[in-house]
């Protein structure tokens, strides 16, 4: 019938190629309109299961409100977490909705102020910062928490798994958890963006320069791509055989800690990543490697089911 009637219309003057046009655009907007009713394949997200039992470990039943959580956000964002709960990025959005569901969850929460936030870009070294890290571990345990987790994501991600190979066991943390983690300066394509502020903050601290603020390469700005920092600092982050190498960390990391590491979509196309984690991984009944449906950005927001029953059965 269709067909006759458009027919009947181009013998009255409507152009034969819209009369052709018609009938196959109809049939493709049909055709459509049913995929996202019934045909569609559903979603990764539908097949799953819930984030609780992917995860695959037993509650040890401590109570939740002895257990504290050291969060550190992702690098280069403006607002610092702990100033009302809030990030002017899509990560520091996901991280800071972590920590509100890590608190609701009944962990005791502390967000320490890092030095790689814009406010304070490098404004000290890594180890510097692990120092604040420890004093944010012992603020939860004098706050009575007796198991303590830190949490971090991107560049924060990096930074945790720093913390649980360098200060893990004297610290008496019970675990780390790295999310989407970011920054290996050991890595080939890190080692290769930053070579020419690597070399030009060597050259000044052999130049006895070690401490004259300058701007340096860093990838990690959206905006403008460098920082203003000194070369003793830059380096205590990026050299290759610094304190921030995931190799090196992963190699040192001691025995009876245990790791969450949870990647996205974005770190799941680089298929070295996940042998190079797998592969230095230390075997622990806790330690876990998994994935979820999200941006990079978005794993701290996505992850957030997983990192909770993940801290229950510490």
């Amino acid at each position: 019938m269709r067909r006759k009637w458009l027919a009947g219309k181009a013998e009255a003057g409507v152009p034969r190629w819209f009369a052709t046009l018609v009938p196959l655009l109809a049939a493709l907007v049909l055709s459509t309109g049913c995929d996202n009713v019934s045909t569609r394949p559903p979603s990764p997200t539908q097949h799953r299961k819930p984030q609780s039992e992917e995860i695959a470990c037993t509650p040890s039943g401590h109570d939740p409100r002895k257990v504290g959580v050291v969060v550190l956000y992702a690098g280069h964002t403006f607002d610092p977490l702990v100033q009302g709960h809030s990030k002017s990025s899509p990560a520091g959005r996901s991280i800071a909705r972590l920590a509100h569901d890590l608190e609701g969850a009944g962990f005791k929460i502390d967000v320490p102020e890092m030095p790689w936030s814009m406010i304070h870009p490098y404004d000290r070294t890594f180890e510097e910062a692990l120092d604040q890290v420890v004093a944010a571990v012992e603020k939860l345990r004098a706050q009575g928490a007796d198991r303590i987790v830190v949490v971090g994501h991107s560049f924060g991600g990096g930074a945790a798994i720093g913390f649980g190979a360098q200060r893990g066991a004297t610290a008496g943390v019970s675990g780390i958890v790295a999310l989407a983690a970011g920054v290996d300066p050991a890595a080939p394509i890190q080692m290769e963006a930053r070579a020419d502020s690597v070399a030009k903050a060597e050259a000044m601290v052999a130049a006895n320069r070690a401490d004259e603020t300058t701007t340096f390469d860093d990838f990690n700005m959206a905006d403008h791509g460098i920082v203003l920092t000194t070369p003793a600092h830059y380096l205590s982050f990026f050299s290759p055989n610094g304190e921030m190498s995931m190799h090196r960390n992963l190699a040192d990391w001691p025995a009876g800690l245990p790791l969450l590491w949870i990647d996205g979509s974005d770190e799941a196309r680089n298929p070295g990543r996940r042998h190079m984690v797998l592969s230095r991984l230390r075997p622990d009944p806790l330690t876990r490697y998994m994935l979820v449906p999200a941006s990079h950005n978005m794993v701290a927001n996505e992850a957030t089911e997983m990192v909770v029953a993940w801290i229950k059965c510490l």
